[in-house]
């Protein structure tokens, strides 16, 4: 079966995706038998020229065709959809679903962790459902929304792949307070993943928890294409689900793979589809799921990518600051000179003069799907460096490179200012 899957996935490659084979071919895996195999036959055929049209197979669509389908059309500053949601299976998509039968993903989602519980999804929305106060009262004065956001998989789909905590469809949970009373309301963020896999009936995107061996690699190889089959600007395709911001009075649904999702909250705590923030056409590089507010009202925000072409094109890491004075981005870089790796810089501090990101020991490292692990490994060797950027930089040059010494890695830090000596503390 991986004989034949391979002839046609590298046929396929061989006319699409060159680059990416290139760059798996140079990694360690020497000792992976299967695939030191596989990519060998990869080369074969990329040698012998075999053309993706023997095949019948089809190049990456158009970014500019745009769908006719009344709900993708809600989404009006979304990327360009490459076509209508269509039932019709593609040759992608056929191999794409034959490796995740090879993966077997109903053994993996039975008893994982991230779906019981407390993590099990949630199946049905609700709007504006009046909630019981059990105990005091709600001061009349009180008037707001508090929201979560979480990564919600959607069980009315089918071809359920296999997961990961950090996947799932975007499912925000509202409690709305006005004139002493509450109300809950909960709704799938309307992104244009899940538009189009709600229109399939089926999930379709690759999902982190796919990362796994070596059908985990051919997945991971073809999934920008993939992708692009429906949706041009691999910027938006991750769900939005990790976080939410309120800015400039618009509300965004973030994961730091995408650009800002943004929507519309209506009165009864309902969303409305408005489109992908990109500050004008600015934003070419995703931004994390946490950005900050300083006390002058900028945005700082940053993010990094595992995006091969991106990685070539910019670097791993960008950083910016959106000026609240002048309304627009006054600062957008790459602080680093590294493209050998990337690490996993989930989260940014700032202080009155800096924002502070770090390049940690923690690396996406295609090698671990072969280790019965997460594809986060840690690597020893590598130390934690702390990028300290002042807030009017822009370019590299500015940015300066703390090595800590030794390795070391962190999500969430609490806070970070400057003393009276000018020294930075996190």
């Amino acid at each position: 079966r991986f004989d034949t899957l391979a002839c046609l996935v590298a046929a396929w490659l061989a006319r699409n995706q060159k680059p990416l084979i290139f760059y798996c071919c140079t990694m360690k895996l020497n000792t992976r038998n299967e695939m030191t195999e596989l990519l060998t036959l990869f080369l074969l055929l990329l040698q012998c020229n075999l053309r993706a049209s023997a095949f019948s197979l089809k190049s990456p669509p158009s970014s500019t065709t745009t769908s006719s389908k009344p709900q993708l059309e809600q989404i009006k500053s979304a990327p360009a959809f490459s076509k209508p949601a269509s039932k019709q299976k593609s040759f992608l998509q056929r191999v794409d679903q034959f490796l995740t039968k090879l993966q077997n993903p109903k053994e993996q989602r039975n008893g994982y962790l991230y779906l019981q519980g407390n993590y099990a999804p949630v199946s049905q929305e609700h709007t504006n459902v009046p909630v019981e106060v059990v105990s005091g009262k709600i001061p009349p004065g009180l008037d707001g929304i508090f929201i979560r956001n979480g990564p919600n998989p959607d069980v009315t789909l089918s071809n359920q792949k296999n997961y990961h905590w950090f996947d799932g469809a975007a499912m925000l949970h509202s409690l709305r307070l006005r004139n002493g009373q509450a109300f809950y309301t909960n709704q799938f963020v309307p992104s244009a993943r899940h538009t189009i896999e709600k229109e399939l009936g089926a999930e379709y995107f690759t999902t982190l928890g796919e990362f796994k061996g070596l059908p985990g690699l051919v997945k991971a190889i073809l999934s920008y294409a993939l992708a692009r089959e429906y949706i041009s600007d691999l910027n938006t395709v991750a769900p939005p689900n990790t976080a939410c911001l309120m800015y400039n009075d618009k509300f965004y649904c973030l994961n730091e793979g995408n650009i800002p999702f943004e929507c519309k909250l209506l009165p009864d705590g309902r969303l409305e589809p408005v489109g992908y923030e990109t500050f004008d056409g600015t934003l070419d590089f995703p931004i994390s799921a946490h950005p900050r507010i300083d006390q002058k009202g900028d945005l700082l925000f940053h993010s990094y990518t595992i995006n091969k072409e991106i990685i070539e094109e910019q670097g791993t890491m960008k950083v910016g600051r959106y000026c609240s004075d002048q309304q627009k981005v006054v600062s957008y870089f790459v602080p680093t000179e590294e493209k050998g790796y990337t690490s996993f810089a989930h989260n940014l501090v700032f202080t009155d003069n800096y924002s502070i990101v770090w390049d940690c020991s923690v690396h996406f490292d295609v090698r671990a799907m072969f280790d019965e692990g997460s594809f986060f490994r840690a690597t020893p060797d590598h130390n934690l460096r702390f990028g300290i950027v002042p807030k009017s930089a822009t370019s590299r040059e500015e940015t300066v490179w703390i090595d800590t010494g030794g390795p070391g890695a962190l999500v969430h830090p609490l806070n970070s200012w400057e003393d009276d000596d000018e020294n930075i503390v996190i």
